[in-house]
């Protein structure tokens, strides 16, 4: 008993290019150290309010490099609206400021949740984000997505391919597992908090 939920949006922020916007593009950066950021949206889970989920796997297609040799890939909780037709590596949407440029304020981001060191053989990255996805259930209205960020000891990029990917399955997803009594609710009502989260 699960679910996918695919439906989203994301963004790339650049501390290289800080005023621009990188939302339509077809692949995620992400760079180390606190070089370029991947900022993604998913639609909270058409859930209960409060119902409990087994687990949750964020799953990303790997584009460049092969492998994730000598970094760490990290998934932050974002704490702020944003809005990714108009973020920036300066500005979380339009007139909003991030509290710290490359969102790395604590207004911004709150503590590390989980990270991935590794490729699996079908070219995925696959993370455990289970109590990131449950607070989103839990409080629909704190959910304000995700941030991927690189660790490295010395400059390194990776390329995801984002939710503009050609290939749809490619595109980024939140894998979740049910238990087997669960039941779906009302997707109108989520949608609007979604909307009402990121200004729109």
């Amino acid at each position: 008993n699960w679910l996918v939920m695919t439906a989203g949006q994301d963004a790339h922020i650049y501390s290289w290019f800080p005023y621009r916007n990188f939302s339509l593009d077809a692949k995620l950066l992400v760079s180390g150290p606190d070089i370029a950021h991947g900022l993604m949206l998913f639609e909270a889970p058409p859930l209960p309010m409060g119902a409990t989920i087994q687990q949750a796997i964020l799953r990303v297609r790997l584009l460049t490099p092969a492998n994730l040799d000598g970094v760490v890939l990290e998934v932050y909780p974002l704490l702020r609206a944003w809005t990714p037709s108009q973020t920036t590596w300066y500005q979380a949407q339009n007139g909003a400021m991030w509290q710290t440029p490359g969102a790395a304020g604590p207004n911004d981001r709150g503590d590390l949740i989980a990270v991935a060191d590794a490729v699996d053989a079908d070219g995925f990255i696959r993370i455990d984000v289970t109590p990131l996805v449950q607070g989103w259930v839990n409080d629909p209205f704190n959910n304000y997505g995700l941030l991927l960020a690189l660790r490295s000891e010395q400059s390194a990029s990776i390329g995801l391919a984002s939710m503009n990917y050609s290939l749809p399955d490619w595109r980024p997803r939140l894998e979740i597992t049910l238990p087997a009594n669960s039941r779906k609710s009302d997707g109108f009502r989520r949608a609007n908090v979604f909307a009402a989260n990121n200004g729109r």
